[in-house]
């Protein structure tokens, strides 16, 4: 961790509004301006140049680097003047250059989980739910998307509103996302929404077996080879992986779905 970017305590040009909560050992670099609303927490580290308003909470240890601006109105035409929307962020996070991210709108908020690392110039739009130990190489996501534990998602990628990547899935970069991408899965940006076969390095790091892995793939052979509309095959996958920890998590999350399922090449029209 640079010392020139988080030294200890506030710096004397930082702006810390009245009614801004400060925790222990936190640090706040020069320039930097902290909103009436703000909370942050124990061992926080805010770099120089960093805009945080709204009702913002920034969790433990996490680290904040110049030029992000978090907390501020998501760009939503039906509230275009709320300025009171809510952005959870959790512990030990690292938020690079030129991040924003944007509170909630009144009926929702904006949830940052832990463990995170959110490289330079990513934007997070409103009311969007990111889990823990996701990867985020400078991508834009819309509002009200939902991204679940362990995930990567590649430089440059574009995510349309509502869509749910699934845990431990893989969207490599410059790649336009309209769909669901569900858990396990690879989405390749040559073959923009659909299903590329599984993230199978990404499994392997993270401790899956080879007949995890095996497994994996029959359950989604069997999702695909099926016919008619994807929320039909929910029941048929339960039945035949009945008590699968694997096929329930996958049917779980196909129930789920508001934008679709991304599809094997061969299985979708417009590709052949």
């Amino acid at each position: 961790m640079s010392s020139l970017l988080f030294k200890p305590g506030v710096h004397s040009t930082a702006v810390i509004e009245s009614g801004a909560k400060i925790g222990e050992n936190v640090s706040i670099g020069a320039y930097s301006f902290i909103g009436p609303g703000v909370k942050i927490k124990d061992n926080a580290k805010i770099a120089q140049n960093v805009v945080i308003v709204g009702k913002t909470t920034i969790g433990e240890n996490t680290q904040v680097y110049p030029f992000t601006v978090l907390g501020t109105p998501g760009q939503d035409l039906k509230y275009p003047d709320f300025e009171d929307g809510i952005l959870t962020i959790g512990q030990n996070n690292i938020i690079r250059e030129k991040c924003s991210i944007h509170a909630g709108t009144p009926t929702h908020e904006t949830i940052i989980g832990n463990n995170n690392f959110i490289m330079s110039e990513t934007h997070i739009g409103h009311d969007c739910h990111i889990g823990n130990h996701i990867v985020l190489a400078s991508v834009g996501l819309s509002g009200h998307i939902e991204i679940e534990d362990y995930v990567v998602l590649g430089a440059k990628s574009g995510f349309h509103q509502f869509c749910r990547i699934g845990r431990y899935a893989m969207v490599s970069g410059v790649s336009a996302i309209t769909k669901d991408v569900p858990p396990f899965a690879l989405s390749e940006n040559e073959r923009p929404n659909e299903f590329a076969g599984l993230n199978i390095i990404g499994l392997k790091r993270k401790g899956f077996t080879k007949d995890d892995v095996h497994h994996i793939r029959k359950i989604y052979d069997f999702l695909y080879d099926m016919s008619g509309a994807i929320e039909n095959r929910i029941a048929p996958l339960r039945e035949k992986f009945p008590n699968d920890k694997f096929a329930t998590e996958i049917a779980d999350f196909l129930e789920k779905s508001k934008r679709n399922l991304c599809l094997p090449a061969s299985k979708n029209p417009r590709k052949r």
